[in-house]
C-alpha cells in the first residue's frame, strides 16, 4: 500500500509558485498587460525536461507560458485580451 501511495505522490508534477518564480519574460508580460488583475495562483508543470507555467487571475482569466516565459495560451473569461 505504501509503495502505491509513494508512486502517486511522485507522479504529480505540479506545484504552486509565486509570480517571482516565473521566468523574467513571463513576469514582464503580466506586468505590462495584466497589471490591473490580481494573480491568485501560479502553477508549474514539470514533464520530463519540459516545463510550463499556468497563471490564474482573480477575474477568471488565465495565461499559460512555456519554460522560456513566452505565452502559449491566454483565456480571458468574457473580456478582451489586453
Amino acid at each position: 500500500m505504501f509503495a502505491l501511495l509513494a508512486n502517486i505522490t511522485c507522479t504529480d508534477n505540479r506545484k504552486a509558485l509565486q509570480v517571482s518564480d516565473l521566468p523574467k519574460e513571463a513576469q514582464k508580460f503580466i506586468n505590462e498587460n495584466f497589471s490591473s488583475a490580481k494573480v491568485v495562483l501560479v502553477k508549474v508543470d514539470n514533464e520530463g525536461v519540459s516545463k510550463s507555467y499556468e497563471v490564474y487571475f482573480d477575474n477568471g482569466n488565465s495565461i499559460d507560458f512555456n519554460r522560456k516565459g513566452q505565452w502559449t495560451d491566454i483565456d480571458c473569461e468574457g473580456s478582451e485580451v489586453p
